[in-house]
């Protein structure tokens, strides 16, 4: 099965890892005409694209959800710093308005509509990832946790190019089932063999739809079964899945 938020995370980084170039190259511009005029500015407008683009390139190799969720926090509070500063330095000013001005810079003078509106890109382009990386932040700790609640408890340290988007959660919760243990291996479940429980010794299957559950292993109702449970003294639980019929 293809899996879709890995094509959409690549998206999201590949965006924001260009618009950070962007705003990179335009700072880098800038500091080689006006240092030391602009330095706070400058000088962290040149940090945050730099961590940026090498914290992309880190998690795009390999990450898991727990570090993918922090790090895109981080960056998506840096790149709101980022827009915020240049907002306070730019953003109230019309462009049209400099027309025929200049800028003094460390070997001459600057068109200061030309820096108007390149520091209008600095501040779209930050804004902008700011959002891609807000969403890519609720969407990763949303698939995280609805797969978790399902009971693969070792999501977190998994692969998160594995971490399957929402209808193919669907899809599995209907047919395949995918088990995450703590050391990140994905290991697909249903048709190829007897699910391996998370929890304790494998599932093992008697009958058609009935499944054998340790003391503390969730009970997942399949959609449009009833379910018939039988508790062992042993507190091992018996459970069978029963189609009902439409109404």
């Amino acid at each position: 099965m293809t899996n879709l938020f890995k094509h959409i995370r690549f998206t999201a980084f590949a965006c924001v890892f260009a618009f950070s170039a962007v705003v990179l190259g335009l700072a880098a511009h800038f500091a080689a005409i006006f240092l030391p005029r602009h330095h706070d500015f400058l000088i962290f407008t040149l940090v945050i694209p730099t961590f940026t683009l090498v914290m992309l390139m880190v998690l795009s190799l390999r990450s898991q959800p727990r570090i993918d969720i922090f790090f895109i926090l981080l960056l998506s509070i840096l790149w709101l710093a980022q827009a915020s500063y240049a907002a306070d330095m730019i953003g109230h000013v019309e462009c049209d308005a400099l027309s025929g001005q200049r800028e003094p810079t460390k070997t001459g003078t600057y068109s200061s509509s030309s820096y108007c509106r390149q520091m209008k890109v600095i501040l779209a382009f930050s804004w902008m990832n700011f959002v891609l990386l807000v969403l890519s932040f609720v969407a990763l700790l949303n698939l995280t946790l609805r797969v978790h609640a399902r009971g693969n408890l070792g999501i977190w340290g998994a692969s998160v190019s594995e971490l399957p988007f929402f209808h193919e959660q669907q899809l599995q919760s209907n047919g395949t089932n995918y088990s995450y243990p703590a050391g990140g291996h994905h290991t697909p479940q249903g048709s190829y063999g007897p699910p391996q429980s998370t929890y304790g010794p494998a599932a093992n299957y008697g009958q058609p739809n009935i499944r054998t559950y340790g003391p503390n292993e969730p009970i997942y109702q399949l959609p449009g079964h009833s379910v018939i449970l039988t508790t062992a003294p042993d507190g091992t639980r018996e459970v069978q899945q029963v189609p009902t019929s439409p109404p």
